[in-house]
Parts: C-alpha cells; structure tokens; sequence
C-alpha cells in the first residue's frame, strides 16, 4: 500500500475488507491457508454481505480488494491459482442521493448562524461539495478569498483540495461560502497549526469531529435523513 501510494483512509479501508474476509474465512469455514481458498468461498462471502445488508458499491469495493490482494499473493507465489481472477462483482449501484430542500437549507444556516467555525464548515461543504476528508485536510493557506466579498459575478475565491490519489485541484468558492470562512477567520484561535478549522482546545477538527457538527446542526434544525454526504450533494447557489 505505501508502494502505491494509497490515501490513509482507502488503507484502512483496504485492511479492514481484509480482515472481515479472513474471519470469514476461519469461521465457519476453517480454512487457514491461502491455497484452500477457492471462488466458491469468495462468493459465500458477498453472498453474506448482501444478506446482512451491504449496498452493491460496498460489496464492489471489497471484491476490488480481494483481486488485488490475491494478485499480489499470485505474482508473489504465494498461491498456486488465483481464485479471485473471474469473480464477478455486484452491479452499480444509481441510487439518487439526498438532497436539502430550500426550507431545510435555510433553518440550518439559521441555526448555525452564532457559530463563525461551524458555519464556515457547513458553508463550504454546502456550496463547493468536497468531501468531508478534504475538509478536515484544508490548511489555511489553501484558501483564497477576494480582497471584497460581493455578490457580483466573477468575484469569487478558491480553495485548494488534496483528493482521492493524491491528486490536487481548485475549487471555486463563491461569495456566500467566502464570507463564511472570513467571518470565521477572524475569531479562529492562535495556533501554529495550519489547519483551517481548530477545535476549542486548539487542535485540528478531524473528520469525526467535523462530521459530529454538522449532524449535531442538522438536529437542532430538525432535518431528518441527512448527513455531511447530504450537504455535498446539495450545492444550492440559487437559494
């Protein structure tokens, strides 16, 4: 994994698929060996995935990690026969994400209006869709705003995002969304940290603790159903 360079989150992703796969393996089917395993046992375990109730895209992700550890096991002779070449993966899944209405939009920015920090966190995921990884990542350099924040076209700012594979790219911030992140900065704590959003105690809000905000505001606003995923995929510029 660190070969590939992998992000840290699809390396814990890519273990834990692992390890569920070799409980499986052990119990029930008491199978130790790599070169005991066959397609059939493959298939038993998405078969138990989906009947305990795993979407088709999770289930898709862990048949990618299962052919990409048993290539690794095959061009490392460690098995005599790859069970995992012809595995065939669940269908993807199309599924309409949730999306906030422009009532529920409102009565979140209303409540989380006394709050410059979490506005801003809400602010941004809500108006440039990134993921909440992303998010947790910003450091404050990576944020450029317009020396004025109006609402005119073209006068808007940018924040720099590291994405899935390490890869960098821009993504426009428009007024609402830099007036958020200014309000917030000039109330952020001191800190030599240059992570953008700082907790009360002056470390970087991860993205548990960012994640616990927005649910907690989106409670306080009673919206049901909704999660950060519902704030990326809202992306209201009209409202």
């Amino acid at each position: 994994m660190a070969s590939r360079n992998l992000a840290e989150r699809t390396r814990r992703e890519y273990s834990n698929d692992l390890k569920g796969f070799f409980a499986f393996l052990g119990d029930p089917l008491h199978i130790h060996t790599l070169d005991g395993i066959r397609r059939e046992h493959l298939e038993a375990y998405l078969a138990l995935l989906d009947r305990r109730g795993f979407t088709g895209n999770t289930r898709r992700r862990k048949v990618a990690t299962l052919r990409s550890f048993f290539l690794f096991a095959e061009e490392a002779s460690l098995l005599t026969a790859n069970p995992a070449r012809k595995l065939v993966p669940p269908e993807r899944e199309h599924l309409q994400p949730r999306v906030l209405t422009e009532g529920e939009y409102k009565r979140l920015q209303l409540a989380v209006a006394h709050e410059p920090r979490d506005a801003a966190v809400i602010e941004v995921l809500l108006q440039t869709g990134v993921r909440l990884s992303e998010l947790a990542a910003l450091k404050v350099p990576d944020i450029e705003l317009p020396l004025k924040i109006t609402k005119d076209e073209g006068n808007i700012g940018s924040i720099r995002v590291m994405g899935k594979g390490r890869k960098e790219r821009t993504v426009t911030l428009n007024w609402k969304g830099c007036k958020a992140v200014k309000a917030y900065l000039r109330v952020r704590p001191e800190t030599d940290d240059p992570r953008l959003f700082i907790t009360k105690f002056g470390e970087p809000a991860g993205p548990r603790a960012i994640q616990h905000v927005v649910h907690k505001y989106l409670s306080q606003a009673g919206i049901p159903h909704a999660s950060v995923h519902t704030l990326r995929h809202t992306l209201p510029p009209i409202w």
